[in-house]
C-alpha cells in the first residue's frame, strides 16, 4: 500500500523584507565586484524562461512570489522517514495559490523512483513574465561560491531584522561545477556529516548547467535551509546539488531571480511549528 501524502497542517509563515529594487542592485553590484572580475546587476524583464537554456515550466517568475521550505534533512538522517511524502499541489495550496510555478531544490517521490523526496526548498509564484533581478558575473576572484556570495552580501547589508528571500534560476554558462547526487537510501544510519559525505556521490560537471533554488539572508526563526540549489542540463543526462564551481578563471554565471514576499515553513522536520 502506498503511503499517503503528508497533510501540511503543521505550518507557519512570516513576511520577508523586500528591498527597494535599485538599492538592492547597487548592494549586490558592489559586493559581487569584490568576488568576480566582471559584474552586471540590473532589474530587467526576463527572457522567456520556457525557452532554452532554462526550459522552465512558465515564462517568468512574477506574481505573488513566496518561498516554501518543506520537511528537512532530519527526515533523512540518521534513517529515512518514508512516511514523509509531499505533493506539490498541497504546497501550492498551503502558500495561498491555486495554480503556480514551483521551482527549486527537491526530488521526485521515493514511492515512484525509490529515492529521496523528504524535503524541498521552492520558489512558488504565478509564473508570470515581468521584472526580474538579472545578475551576470564572470571570473571568480575569491573562494566564495556564487550562491553563498549573494547570501553573504545580503546578510551583511540588511542584517538579522530584515530577512531577504531570493529564488529563481541561474545558468552556469561556462566552467565546471562541483555537485552531488543522492544514491539509494542508506542501509545504515547516517550519524553525522562524515557518514553523509561517504553516502553521497560527488561529481564535476561541465557547462551549460541550469540551477534552480532559493536563498535567505537570515533565518527569521523558522529553522530554514538557508540556501539550496539543484541543477540539470537540457539534455537531461546530468544533474545534482550545487556546491561551487572549480574553474574560477573561466566561470560565467547568469541569473534571473525574484524577491519573495513571504516564507512558508511546512511540516518542519524538527517537530516544531517554527514559532
Amino acid at each position: 500500500m502506498e503511503p499517503k501524502t503528508v497533510q501540511l497542517t503543521r505550518s507557519s509563515h512570516t513576511d520577508l523584507y523586500v528591498p527597494d529594487h535599485e538599492e538592492l542592485a547597487k548592494v549586490l553590484r558592489d559586493g559581487l565586484s569584490n568576488n568576480f572580475a566582471d559584474v552586471t546587476v540590473e532589474w530587467t524583464v526576463s527572457p522567456n524562461l520556457q525557452e532554452p537554456p532554462f526550459c522552465l515550466a512558465s515564462e517568468g517568475l512574477c506574481g505573488k512570489p513566496v518561498i516554501a521550505d518543506v520537511g528537512g534533512v532530519p527526515n533523512l538522517v540518521p534513517t529515512p522517514k518514508l512516511d514523509k511524502v509531499y505533493a506539490l499541489g498541497d504546497v501550492v495550496g498551503a502558500c495561498g495559490l491555486e495554480e503556480a510555478l514551483v521551482l527549486g531544490a527537491g526530488a521526485g517521490s521515493h514511492v515512484d523512483i525509490g529515492v529521496n523526496s523528504l524535503m524541498g526548498n521552492f520558489l512558488v509564484s504565478q509564473g508570470h513574465a515581468g521584472q526580474a533581478l538579472h545578475i551576470r558575473v564572470a571570473k571568480r576572484t575569491t573562494d566564495c561560491n556564487f550562491v553563498t556570495c549573494i547570501r553573504a552580501i545580503l546578510a551583511s547589508h540588511y542584517g538579522e531584522r530584515r530577512p531577504v528571500g531570493v529564488g529563481g534560476v541561474f545558468l552556469l554558462a561556462k566552467g565546471t561545477a562541483h555537485i552531488h547526487v543522492m544514491p539509494d537510501f542508506s542501509p545504515c544510519p547516517l550519524n553525522g556529516d562524515a557518514d553523509v559525505n561517504r553516502w553521497l556521490r560527488f561529481y564535476d560537471v561541465n557547462a551549460p548547467m541550469v540551477f534552480v533554488g532559493v536563498l535567505f539572508s537570515h533565518d527569521p526563526g523558522l529553522d530554514l535551509r538557508i540556501e539550496h540549489f539543484h541543477g540539470y542540463n537540457v539534455a537531461g543526462d546530468r544533474g545534482g546539488h550545487y556546491h561551487h564551481d572549480v574553474t574560477p578563471d573561466e566561470v560565467v554565471y547568469e541569473a534571473y531571480f525574484s524577491l519573495a514576499e513571504k516564507v512558508f515553513r511546512l511540516d518542519p522536520a524538527n517537530g516544531e511549528d517554527g514559532q
